[in-house]
């Protein structure tokens, strides 16, 4: 037996209640419900036993839309995605967070000391904008520091002194 999930986005953020009331409109779908707020939506999760991707994402749309519109909500959707089982157990297993390294990392990655890296920063207009600014210094991610160091016309030693 084949198993789909199907993940339906709406307009709009739910409430604790109301994603409750949503999970049992779709108890038999093996329903997840929760909010996207950085995208002003909700997502809800089903999964299907269609014989194919096209049946499941047909069949996800319309027991969701219908949840919805019972809900007395815009039963619009705004996306949709559908997969097959083995592709969403992958991407559970995948961190939902990019590799961050902080000011000692980046000094490693560039073959430099610390103050170097906030020399480059102040200096160099490529140098990759900080991910985030925490109390304890800055972070930056692993591939924007592994692509500065690649790209970065590097000319070791001190500079000579123009009279």
């Amino acid at each position: 037996m084949v198993e789909w999930n199907v993940t339906v986005d709406f307009a709009g953020l739910v409430e604790p209640d109301e994603a409750m009331a949503l999970d049992e409109a779709l108890a038999g779908f093996e329903p997840s419900v929760g909010n996207v707020p950085s995208r002003g939506q909700f997502g809800v999760t089903v999964t299907s036993h269609a014989t194919d991707l096209a049946g499941a994402t047909a069949e996800g749309i319309a027991v969701t839309a219908r949840a919805v519109a019972a809900s007395g909500r815009d039963a619009t959707p705004v996306a949709v995605e559908a997969m097959g089982w083995d592709e969403f157990s992958r991407r559970v297993e995948e961190p939902n967070y990019p590799d961050v390294v902080s000011t000692v990392e980046a000094a490693e990655i560039l073959g430099v000391s610390r103050q170097r890296v906030h020399q480059l920063l102040a200096s160099h207009a490529d140098f990759p904008t900080p991910l985030y600014e925490l109390g304890t210094g800055k972070i930056w991610t692993w591939s924007a520091i592994e692509a500065f160091a690649k790209a970065w016309d590097r000319r070791p030693g001190r500079p000579r002194r123009t009279a």
